[in-house]
């Protein structure tokens, strides 16, 4: 990864070491005058609201990274505070979507674990929809061969 010119970054979006002098010469020049030192004026909308989009899908690949690489990657880039706190917010998003994922196939093993009868019991009683229906059935065919070992091979894919 070659070295960001932060001389042409937005300040939207990164901390500067100067101020802006030639806004004509920075990244965003096509949708942003920076002219006035107090405000960012929009000059084309569209491509402002592509460049937001832009700019979001970039923290959420950073909040993606393990802990100490997305602290890095947040240095390297000079990211602004008000966007590390949105880093922070979305990393602590992931987190919770991948222990909720983690707790519902452990649900899904404990479902397969039980005998048909209680099993079909179980499946009309929590409304499963047909992709965990599906889930269960797979979990259910690892687990007729050895069950030992089947049981080994599905915690570990769930994590536990």
């Amino acid at each position: 990864m070659s070295q960001p010119d932060f001389s042409t970054r937005c300040p939207q979006r990164y901390a500067r070491l100067s101020p802006v002098e030639n806004g004509d010469q920075l990244e965003c020049s096509a949708y942003h005058d920076h002219s006035s030192r107090r405000y960012v004026l929009i000059t084309d909308a569209d491509a402002s609201r592509e460049a937001d989009h832009a700019w979001t899908r970039e923290l959420l690949r950073i909040a993606a990274l393990p802990e100490h690489e997305r602290t890095a990657e947040m240095r390297a880039q000079r990211v602004h505070d008000v966007d590390r706190k949105r880093v922070d917010v979305y990393a602590d998003a992931l987190r919770r979507e991948a222990q909720y994922a983690r707790a519902w196939d452990g649900e899904l093993l404990r479902i397969a674990a039980l005998p048909e009868h209680e099993r079909t019991a179980e499946i009309r009683a929590q409304h499963l929809d047909h992709i965990d229906r599906e889930r269960v059935a797979s979990y259910v065919e690892k687990l007729r061969g050895d069950r030992a070992a089947g049981f080994r091979v599905l915690l570990r894919g769930t994590g536990s």
